[in-house]
């Protein structure tokens, strides 16, 4: 079965996960538009991947209901985490973090295994979601992010491990840090991207999102050999996944 139109408004716990909620309205919004019945070929060019994408979440979002999963942590009722998770990472980020984008392959949607759901939960205010493939027409968030990458007055970096990615020690202590010395500039914040998916998923998200640097496009962060260590990654090249 395919939702739509509203068709999961009967789905008593989406109300209480607004990112939850955002993406049954996003999946409406395109079935409003494109009624999921429609002819594939009959569709405009342009509009077609947001209407596979929005077919395929859809259907993950049925087997969702079907099962009685959590729409906050995605995981069975018996299993849920909800209780044992807290927005109180917001309180312990550092003051200069203002937005933290999240960008989701469509993919990983209702996925138990998934963990970028977590920031989500930890992060109710500061988070925002974007749904890789469907366009902006469809989801305020993606605009949101678009503005971010492209304006000046507040800095933007992106966690990807590029070859010319810098630790964010050594980009705070070259880039954000000699700000403070503007007096202008002393409330300066700035946004995070974090794209979630495989690996291959994760270049494609990369190079279709994010401008490169050359172009005027963010900064990238990798993670610090210490991070890695911490993760249980070993050091020695200071990437980040």
């Amino acid at each position: 079965p395919v939702f739509g139109a509203r068709g999961l408004s009967t789905w008593e716990q989406c109300g209480t996960d607004p990112f939850f909620q955002q993406v049954i309205d996003t999946v409406d919004k395109v079935f409003d538009a494109l009624p999921p019945s429609r002819d594939i070929l009959n569709v405009p060019e342009h509009q077609r991947e947001s209407l596979g994408v929005a077919k395929i979440v859809s259907r993950r979002l049925s087997a969702m209901q079907r099962n009685k999963d959590c729409p906050r942590c995605w995981l069975q009722a018996a299993h849920c985490i909800c209780s044992q998770t807290t927005s109180s990472i917001e309180d312990s980020l550092p003051h200069f973090v203002h937005r933290v984008f999240l960008i989701l392959n469509h993919k990983e949607i209702g996925m138990v295994v998934d963990t970028a759901k977590l920031l989500l939960m930890s992060m109710p205010n500061q988070a925002r979601l974007v749904v890789s493939g469907i366009a902006e027409d469809y989801q305020e968030s993606l605009v949101e992010l678009k503005d971010a990458l492209q304006q000046k007055e507040r800095p933007c970096i992106v966690l990807f491990p590029t070859e010319d990615a810098q630790t964010f020690e050594d980009l705070y202590q070259s880039t954000i840090s000699s700000k403070r010395d503007d007096a202008s500039a002393t409330d300066t914040k700035l946004d995070v991207v974090v794209i979630d998916g495989t690996w291959q998923q994760a270049q494609k998200i990369h190079q279709r999102y994010i401008p490169a640097v050359q172009d005027g496009g963010p900064c990238r962060v990798c993670l610090s050999d210490a991070a890695l260590e911490l993760l249980g990654g070993g050091g020695g090249g200071g990437g980040g996944g």
